[in-house]
């Protein structure tokens, strides 16, 4: 390995920095829609999402946040990607909400749902 590598990479893929600050868990689906892929349906993708599981100093609470995600459809070539605070990405353009009327959560935590409450 590289000794000057800044993180570990543990069995169940997390990344643990050197300071042992914050540790991330990566989620990886090599074929979400296995079945679809099974059939021979053009319909399946592959996904990766990155957990915080605390421990920053920059967080206040330990609870588990999703951070970061990509989902990539290899038979349209198009990857969505998004970082927790920075917006949603198609293939490198950022997607803009159609009903923005709050200006001021930069999160969007219910992003991508439908809520008509």
């Amino acid at each position: 390995g590289d000794s000057g590598n800044a993180c570990t990479v543990d069995a169940i893929g997390g990344i643990q920095g050197e300071d042992d600050k914050e540790k991330l868990l990566w989620i990886v689906d090599p074929i979400d829609g296995t079945t679809n892929f099974q059939a021979g349906l053009p319909m399946f993708c592959v996904s990766i999402g990155v957990v915080s599981l605390g421990g920053s100093d920059a967080s206040t609470d330990d609870d588990p946040q999703v951070v970061a995600g990509v989902i990539y459809n290899p038979i349209l070539n198009e990857m969505v990607s998004a970082v927790r605070g920075r917006g949603c990405y198609l293939n490198g353009e950022r997607i803009k909400r159609t009903n923005d009327d709050d200006d001021d959560n930069d999160d969007n935590e219910d992003a991508g749902s439908n809520s008509n409450s």
